[in-house]
């Protein structure tokens, strides 16, 4: 399963319908979201990569290993840091 499978799935089990949606919840750029689809997710920024970490609570290695194909959530995301994102704007 690839990183774009994997973002699919998460999205759908956190019932987030576009990446705008996922934009706003996560605080990623939305131009970086839809960049994973139309230029290729080789080069994700870590930074990108650890919001969508927190966001999902997933680890590092099920986002960018394929051969990891289960989502072990060893914790739950953490929204504290999510949220103070979202009062700094």
């Amino acid at each position: 399963m690839n990183f774009l499978e994997k973002l699919e799935k998460e999205m759908e089990i956190k019932n987030i319908k576009n990446l705008h949606d996922l934009s706003v919840r996560s605080n990623i750029p939305y131009s970086t979201l839809r960049g994973f689809y139309t230029k290729g997710f080789d080069k994700i920024k870590l930074s990108t990569l650890i919001k969508l970490k927190d966001y999902f609570g997933c680890t590092l290695d099920y986002l960018c290993d394929d051969s990891v194909i289960e989502s072990d959530k060893y914790f739950p995301p953490d929204l504290s840091k999510l949220e103070a994102n979202q009062e700094k704007k």
